[in-house]
């Protein structure tokens, strides 16, 4: 490969990486150690395509503390809107905005290789933008993106259980500019736009059950407040609790909002939940970021002479198998190739709007059950 085709590698990467992250929280580029690492290319080559960007204004350098982007030069340039149309020069006739909240990273893999799957086969250009589950971010993101001819939107929705303070921008979107949208895993309920979710209530009755079927009576349960999905979950296990004639003690149930709950403190908060139960034999965990928290509360309490069974949702295959666990598989390559497949036939559609729920699907559980755990 020539020098000019590997700095041109190292360009459009570090344009895709802007791009990606342009209305998230992050500002840093990875260090020229770190680009050189991952694309495979010497450090003058990662420095030959930063150079061109500085020059360009879009990104910028602080002595000693690292290299950052101008997210609104980035945005004004005319360079940025040539950069959105590569599709052209690599014959793709369409373009879609996807908007993850980008903080479950193996998940969001999943999802994009699902949504690949069915778009490059299609000639759709696929555009990720991050907005970290933070409302201004999703603004901002949609203020911009509604101005650059996207054809489609797929979207994570921001605390979708919460009010959503942008639905009037979805709404201009959908309903004014005629551009389609499909949520996945969150949604706004106020919105009766399509969606792809997986059936979490079902999913949390079939775990809840499985502990019950092992014995337990005193379960706990770890849920997000602020997440659509995870309001779901805990409604399937206190429905299935009461069936089988438990009361759930509100004392059980830990709640969090999104943000405390990505955060490695929120160990603390856990095991101080725990100390006050004595009788708990069993925590139910509402995802795979919390569950990595809970199982290394679970060993210290191991230590201590005390066994704690977890049961939790949205494992992959790869962090099942390791902890040898009970739980729902996380099915994001499934989601994903669902929802592209449903747009694809939405922008395909003159009258998308008048037809919802051919366009809209619940996804079946994938569960691996096993013995105490």
């Amino acid at each position: 490969m020539s020098k000019f085709r590997k700095s041109n590698v190292a360009y459009e990467y570090l344009l895709e990486f802007i791009e990606k992250n342009l209305f998230a929280m992050n500002n840093k580029l990875p260090s020229e150690n770190e680009l050189a690492l991952k694309l495979g290319l010497s450090r003058s080559t990662i420095r030959k395509a930063l150079e061109r960007l500085c020059s360009m204004g879009v990104i910028y350098k602080r002595q000693g503390a690292g290299t950052y982007i101008d997210k609104h030069r980035f945005i004004k340039l005319s360079t940025r809107t040539k950069f959105l149309e590569l599709k052209k020069e690599r014959g793709n006739e369409l373009k879609v905005a996807l908007i993850v909240q980008g903080q479950d990273k193996d998940a969001n893999a999943d999802f994009q290789r699902g949504v690949l799957s069915v778009f490059e086969s299609n000639k759709v250009t696929l555009k990720v933008y991050v907005t970290d589950n933070r409302f201004a971010n999703e603004r901002f993101c949609l203020e911009n993106l509604m101005q650059n001819n996207f054809d489609g939107f797929i979207v994570d929705g921001v605390k979708a259980s919460l009010l959503n303070p942008n639905l009037a921008l979805y709404r201009k979107c959908y309903e004014e500019l005629e551009i389609p949208i499909v949520f996945y895993n969150n949604y706004y309920k106020e919105l009766a736009y399509p969606h792809v979710v997986t059936d979490d209530r079902k999913s949390s009755h079939l775990l809840t059950s499985h502990l019950i079927s092992q014995g337990h009576r005193n379960i706990a349960g770890i849920f997000v407040c602020d997440n659509y999905q995870a309001l779901e979950k805990f409604h399937g296990m206190y429905e299935t609790m009461l069936e089988h004639h438990i009361d759930l003690d509100d004392d059980y149930i830990k709640w969090c909002v999104s943000d405390e709950a990505h955060n490695e403190r929120f160990q603390k908060e856990i095991e101080r939940f725990l100390e006050q139960l004595p009788h708990c034999t069993a925590v139910v965990c509402c995802n795979a970021i919390i569950f990595k928290l809970l199982q290394q509360v679970k060993d210290k309490l191991k230590e201590e002479g005390r066994d704690l069974t977890i049961v939790s949702f949205d494992l992959n295959q790869k962090v099942a198998q390791k902890y040898n666990v009970t739980c729902s598989i996380h099915q994001g390559f499934e989601i994903g190739k669902t929802a592209a497949l449903n747009l694809l036939s939405m922008i395909k559609s003159a009258n998308f709007k008048k037809d919802i729920a051919s366009y809209s699907c619940f996804v079946e559980p994938q569960l691996r059950l096993l013995g105490k755990n």
